[in-house]
This record gives C-alpha cells, sequence and structure tokens, in this order.
C-alpha cells in the first residue's frame, strides 16, 4: 500500500455575465423593403436576447480536503488466463540408428530399428596335456586359440614363465607352494611350451572358439594353509556379447587328487610326487559374479587356486531391419560400376603378303638399228646401233 497526495475541493463557479443591450432590430408583419446592413426583421412576439456576457471571476479555492483514510487492502486478483502454446519447435536432426547385436531378435520396440545377426559364439577345450616336468607338449592348436598352462611348484617363489607367455595370476605363500598360470594365443599351429624354470608339475589347456579369436577376461587368485578343503575364487564376468567360459587351477602340497569345482568338467590332472594340480573349466554366463566354490579334499594341505574367465566374440552376421510385422535382411545398393579397363596392346606386324600375279604384257618393243619402216601405233623403237 502507497500514499496518495489529495488536493482541495475546487470552489463555486462565479456569477453570471449582465446581458448585453438589444440589436437593431425591426419589428412588424413584413419585412422592410430596404433593409439596412446589420437590420433583423423580427415576427411579433418574437424574443430577442443580446449574446452571453463575459464569464464571472473564477471562485476562491476552497479549503484543502481532509487526508482521507487508509484504504484497506484489496483483495488478491484472480489469476490471468493461460496464455496460448507457443509453436512447436523445429524438429532435430535424426539420430544414429540404433542396432542390436544379439544371436536372437529382440521384440521391436521402436528403439531397435537394426538387428546385427550373429552367426553364434562358443568356446571348447580342443587338447590338454599335463607334465611333472617344466616343460609340457602342447596339444594341436592353430591360430586364435588360447593356450592356457598352470606351473605348480614346492616353494614360496612361482616358477619363471618363458618369453612370449603372459602371466594371468601367481598365488605364493609361506607353506613352501605357489601356482602361475600364463597364457598365449596362439598365432601358428607349432608353438612350443618353452621352459617354466623351477616348475614341478605342469598343465595345458587348448581353447577354441567357434568364431573368432579367444581371449582371457576377468581373473582372480586365492590360496591357502593346510586345510581340508580348496576356495576357488570368486571372478565377475562383465556383459558382453559372445561366448564365455570359465577355468578353474588349483595345486596342493599332496599327491592326492584334487576335487575340482562341482558341475566342472576336469580338464586335466597331474598327480605326482608329493604335489599335485588340477586344471577343470565349464561354461560361464554371459555376465554376472561367478560365486566362490569352497571343495572339501581327501586330506588336508596348503592349497592355491586361480579363476579364469575366456570369451569368444560372435561372428558378424546379416543386418535385418523390422518392417512391421517381421525382420526382413538389408541388403545393400550395387556398387558403382568399375573403372574401364586398360587399352590392348597393338597387335603385331602381319606375315608379308604372298607375289601378287604377272602384270599384263608391255607394248611392242622394235629392237634394230634402224627405225622400223612403218611402226605401229604404241610401238617402241630401241636403236642398237
Amino acid at each position: 500500500m502507497s500514499w496518495v497526495e489529495v488536493g482541495g475541493v475546487r470552489g463555486p463557479a462565479g456569477p453570471a455575465g449582465e446581458q448585453g443591450p438589444p440589436g437593431t432590430a425591426y419589428v412588424g408583419p413584413n419585412a422592410p423593403a430596404d433593409p439596412e446592413t446589420g437590420e433583423l426583421w423580427l415576427e411579433p412576439g418574437a424574443v430577442v436576447t443580446g449574446p452571453p456576457g463575459p464569464p464571472g471571476p473564477p471562485g476562491v479555492p476552497g479549503p484543502p480536503g481532509v487526508d482521507g483514510q487508509d484504504g484497506s487492502d484489496g483483495s488478491p486478483g484472480s489469476p490471468g488466463e493461460r496464455g496460448q502454446d507457443g509453436a512447436p519447435g523445429a524438429a532435430g536432426p535424426p539420430g544414429p540408428n540404433p542396432v542390436w547385436t544379439g544371436p536372437e531378435p529382440p521384440s521391436p520396440r521402436g528403439d531397435y530399428v537394426i538387428w546385427q545377426r550373429t552367426a553364434g559364439a562358443s568356446i571348447s577345450v580342443a587338447g590338454t596335456a599335463g607334465a611333472s616336468a617344466a616343460t609340457v607338449a602342447l596339444p594341436a592348436h592353430q591360430p586364435g586359440d588360447l593356450i592356457v598352462i598352470s606351473a605348480h611348484r614346492a616353494n614360496t617363489t612361482p616358477a619363471t614363465l618363458p618369453a612370449g607367455w603372459t602371466q594371468v595370476q601367481a598365488g605364493t605363500g609361506a607353506n613352501t607352494l605357489s601356482l602361475i598360470t600364463g597364457v598365449m594365443t596362439a598365432t601358428t599351429s607349432s608353438h612350443t611350451s618353452g621352459t617354466w624354470t623351477n616348475a614341478a608339475y605342469l598343465t595345458a589347456l587348448v581353447l577354441r572358439g567357434a568364431s573368432g579369436t579367444v581371449t582371457l577376461g576377468a581373473s582372480s587368485t586365492g590360496n591357502g594353509a593346510a586345510a581340508t578343503t580348496v576356495a576357488y575364487p570368486a571372478v565377475t564376468v562383465p556383459a558382453r556379447a559372445g561366448a564365455s567360459m570359465g577355468v578353474r587351477v588349483a595345486a596342493r602340497a599332496t599327491a592326492q587328487l584334487i576335487a575340482g569345482p562341482p558341475g566342472w568338467t576336469a580338464a586335466q590332472h597331474q598327480p605326482a610326487g608329493t604335489g599335485a594340480l588340477l586344471a577343470a573349466f565349464t561354461v560361464f554366463p554371459v555376465s554376472g559374479t561367478v560365486a566362490a566354490s569352497t571343495v572339501t579334499q581327501p586330506n588336508s594341505a596348503a592349497w592355491r587356486a586361480h579363476s579364469l574367465e575366456v570369451w569368444s566374440p560372435p561372428a558378424p552376421g546379416a543386418l535385418l531391419a523390422w518392417d512391421g510385422s517381421g525382420w526382413a535382411e538389408v541388403e545393400g545398393t550395387p556398387g558403382p560400376p568399375g573403372s574401364p579397363g586398360t587399352p590392348g596392346q597393338d597387335g603385331a606386324p602381319g606375315a608379308p603378303g604372298s607375289a601378287g600375279p604377272a602384270g599384263p604384257p608391255g607394248p611392242l618393243v622394235h629392237i634394230g638399228p634402224a627405225a622400223p619402216p612403218s611402226p605401229v601405233a604404241g610401238q617402241l623403237w630401241v636403236d642398237t646401233s
């Protein structure tokens, strides 16, 4: 609320001016025959008034008015009506077509418009081998295979990997036992294990993908003092397309057979002397955490264990698009025509032509010391004198 200035009340109007004197007029029933300029003719009974007098002087201003009382706050006005909606903005550029890659087409929801069909993926154990030595004859392998070797040593320091192998995990401890695992991706079919210096026992696995190279993924390690169990550690598998397989390796300081995780296939077991080495495998889920597995053993011994995940990507397949009722294969447009071929070289010169036929006989010739007495037209004379 704010203050507003209040002015005084206007005074009353002044008195009216006096009436002026009447103008010159002729009163009668008939108009004068020769009225003078400015003469006014009036019918009998007409009333003539003069022009109004000048205005009276202004009235004296009245006293200032009394200040008004403060007004009370007005009630709030009603909310205004909603304005008209603005025109829609221009559409943005189309985003890229999302592509879903997988072995089966998803139920289209509008967000999947292209499906990359995959040829499927799987991993298998192509071969296993073991040896109570620092070297092992590798199973048959081919480019793209992943070769996994684990080495057992009765010492707190693990065996040493040969050149060309990548260490995955190494389990050490104070119980005169160590386990180390290394991998190599085959580039030929003639790799060797090399010498795993100071290793007592080796196991080797050859893992093969149906659709491409097998790659090492996640891994973990665990170890323990003398016990009647082996705790195979958990491993987390990242979400990805393709096939995934788990490999678990255990070493114990005893010659007793090692029990693998339930449901896993023992691919290679190497019991000998005073130690034992086990390699086992199974198919992993595509993603998620594979829980740890504690397995009871036949006797008490120190142990080491590794858990590995390997995977192989799916082979790319055809592209399909949703046509409103089903998936249809997308065919590429024909490529542009090829460039013109290189002009051919000039051919070799042709063989010489055969001799032409004999020409017609030449003109008659007279040979002698004197011209013929009566030459024939066209005859040629050859003087021999």
